[in-house]
């Protein structure tokens, strides 16, 4: 979402996504406004969440979680760990719940005992149990650099590709074919 201008911008996209004739895809969007967040690092359900720290000094990190709540939402739980870069496994430090909603609460997170190398803030947002999704940062003890690959814990429905045919308008001609195979489309609804 961008909000230097007048009015906010959103926007979305599918994976290909196969849909039989006669049927029908839906699909659910949720606006959650929300303030006095200093960043975006997740957005999930009913949850808008960010990891905000200073630089690393010595060898831990102090930290804190900001998460805001949809009004009306359910509590949630947070479980902040930390994983060594680039896909080292996550070991848990601390928990906390939220459940305020309609305003950004804070959540400390403190990790120690930490050797110069490249590591990644992890937070684990649940619902009575449920994974709802996961928001991770990188930082670096002793100015060590790795590159940083996070994979969520939520599994994107589709096909990613980007092999298509392209349509430009709905009062377009149907684009020559360009993809071998079957005939598959991606609308640009721009120009609408």
């Amino acid at each position: 979402i961008g909000t230097s201008m007048p009015v906010a911008t959103v926007e979305w996209r599918f994976n290909r996504l196969e849909i039989a004739c006669g049927d029908m895809l839906k699909a659910q969007v949720r606006m959650i406004p929300f303030v006095d967040m200093p960043r975006v690092d997740g957005s999930f359900a009913d949850v808008v969440g960010a990891l905000v720290f200073d630089e690393p000094a010595g060898n831990g990190l102090d930290a804190k979680a900001v998460i805001t709540l949809a009004e009306g939402a359910e509590p949630v739980r947070l479980e902040f760990g930390w994983r060594t870069l680039p896909e080292g496994p996550s070991t848990a430090v601390s928990s906390g719940e939220v459940s305020e909603t309609g305003v950004a609460v804070e959540v400390p997170i403190e990790v120690g005992g930490l050797a110069a190398g490249a590591y990644a803030l992890t937070c684990t947002v649940t619902r009575d149990g449920e994974v709802l999704g996961d928001m991770e940062r990188p930082f670096s003890i002793g100015g060590v650099r790795a590159v940083s690959r996070w994979k969520s814990v939520w599994a994107w429905p589709g096909q990613k590709t980007t092999r298509a045919c392209r349509v430009t308008n709905s009062r377009a001609r149907w684009s020559r074919r360009t993809c071998p195979g079957r005939r598959h489309c991606r609308a640009d609804q721009s120009k609408r």
